[in-house]
């Protein structure tokens, strides 16, 4: 059977905190993404890379069977392949894990017996999303609390997100940082798959 639905799901993301959530959340709405945000307890409560096998199976992506029964309707699939260009992102710190852990997650080793694992893309952040960001000359983490940055995301990604210039200028301070984490791949999907008007 073949399923095709033009205006398909681009991806699923699983955020590891309510920062995570915040920057998404802006990113669905202002580039008019096609992406469903998956979080614990809206964000309040933050999911490590210890807990995802659970992450997973709650949320139908243990495998592709249960998958195509929950996400089926809204993405484009032939038999056991997913046709577009689907992807489960997996936005994560690493501050809460081992360094085995954080190895396994970062190379996919931690999701090798998934039949899903071809669409997902983990992103880290080294050690922490505030630390990326502080590299990448986005915030200055030295100037306000823990609790002040996590409060200001969804007007700093607004600023960032306002237009093409400022998004393809927020891309690039992550790419400069690629070391510390690899989150400008996120970032290009969404650029790259945005809801454009066709002239």
């Amino acid at each position: 059977m073949y399923v095709i639905n033009k205006n398909y799901l681009k991806a699923l993301v699983i955020c590891h905190g309510g920062s995570e959530k915040d920057i998404c959340d802006v990113i669905k709405a202002e580039l008019k993404l096609n992406i469903r945000i998956i979080s614990r307890d809206n964000g309040g409560t933050s999911i490590q890379i210890t807990s995802l096998y659970d992450e997973l199976e709650k949320h139908k992506l243990d495998n592709y069977d249960d998958f195509i029964k929950e996400y089926g309707n809204l993405i484009d699939y032939e038999n056991n392949e997913i046709i577009s260009n689907f992807k489960i992102f997996i936005i994560m710190d690493t501050d809460d894990c081992t360094p085995e852990q954080r190895s396994e997650f970062i190379n996919k080793n931690m999701f090798k017996n998934k039949n899903l694992r071809k669409y997902i893309v983990p992103i880290y952040n080294d050690k922490k999303l505030e630390d990326v960001f502080y590299k990448a000359k986005l915030i200055d983490i030295r100037k306000k609390t823990s609790k002040e940055i996590k409060r200001g995301y969804k007007k700093l990604m607004t600023k960032w997100m306002q237009n093409e210039v400022k998004q393809k200028e927020f891309y690039k301070k992550l790419l400069k940082v690629k070391n510390y984490s690899n989150m400008h791949e996120f970032i290009k999907f969404c650029l790259d798959n945005k809801y454009t008007i066709k002239k």
